[in-house]
């Protein structure tokens, strides 16, 4: 690891050190939607900016603090069926903002400082969400089938691969979150923990466990490819899963925000 790797990583732990403190806005001013879609909207166009191996090193990171407590929530702000039960400047929305500012940082320290970061036309909050869930979509498929293809998931130690497989889930099932594993076999198991941490009833969760296997598909080169296992009893019974974020329909903000 390098010594700018290393600042980045110690950054990132005290980031994330932070994401459960409670924001006491009784005395400040109250944070709107509005705000955090403004905010949301400008990481996404920090995120899009991040060139290969700066992509890399982002899921690193995030990968190295995956069981940090609120690390998924904290990277992923809650869309609109999650916050359909709150007002506009409800202190929740505190929480994003401050959320986003630090995951801004994060990215700043990134990016090189001559990279530009180009601005557009901001859009509703729900569509900016989405377009977080596509980015991050992209950028850990293209980690887990392209960059680390030479290396077996759940082999040797190889646990990154499992982790972004459950983050991949995530970001197709933003109101669940899952616990990636990898067994003593070699198979990766991505189960279903609880709802994501929002004071609304759901239904009951559903207890879903699935198991995915890395096969060699290239025996001159060495690559493997990510499969889910349709049968649990049966390792033979590997396909091809659905990983890819749909494509994100823009809306423009609404009146209220």
């Amino acid at each position: 690891m390098t010594i700018h790797e290393l600042q980045v990583l110690c950054l990132i732990m005290l980031l994330f050190a932070y994401v459960t403190i409670c924001i006491d806005l009784n005395d400040a001013k109250r944070i709107t939607r509005k705000e955090c879609r403004a905010e949301i909207y400008y990481t996404n166009s920090l995120i899009v900016r991040l060139e290969e191996d700066q992509k890399y090193q982002l899921v690193r990171f995030l990968v190295n603090e995956h069981e940090s407590v609120g690390m998924v929530d904290y990277i992923f702000p809650p869309g609109n069926y999650l916050l359909r039960n709150f007002h506009a400047d409800d202190a929740i929305y505190g929480t994003i903002y401050e959320n986003e500012k630090r995951i801004q940082k994060m990215l700043t320290y990134i990016l090189d400082p001559d990279q530009a970061v180009h601005l557009g036309g901001e859009c509703s909050y729900g569509t900016e969400v989405e377009l977080r869930s596509y980015h991050l979509n992209a950028i850990f498929r293209h980690t887990l089938n392209v960059r680390l293809k030479t290396e077996q998931m759940c082999v040797n130690g190889q646990s990154m691969k499992c982790v972004l497989v459950g983050l991949i889930k995530r970001t197709l099932k933003y109101k669940l979150r899952n616990k990636a594993q990898c067994e003593n076999d070699g198979s990766c198991t991505i189960t279903s923990v609880d709802w994501t941490t929002v004071p609304i009833s759901f239904d009951d969760l559903p207890q879903t466990k699935e198991t995915y296997r890395d096969v060699l598909y290239d025996d001159k080169f060495g690559y493997y490819q990510t499969l889910f296992q349709a049968s649990p009893n049966r390792p033979e019974s590997l396909v091809g899963w659905y990983s890819v974020s749909p494509k994100v329909v823009k809306s423009g903000p609404s009146a209220e925000e």
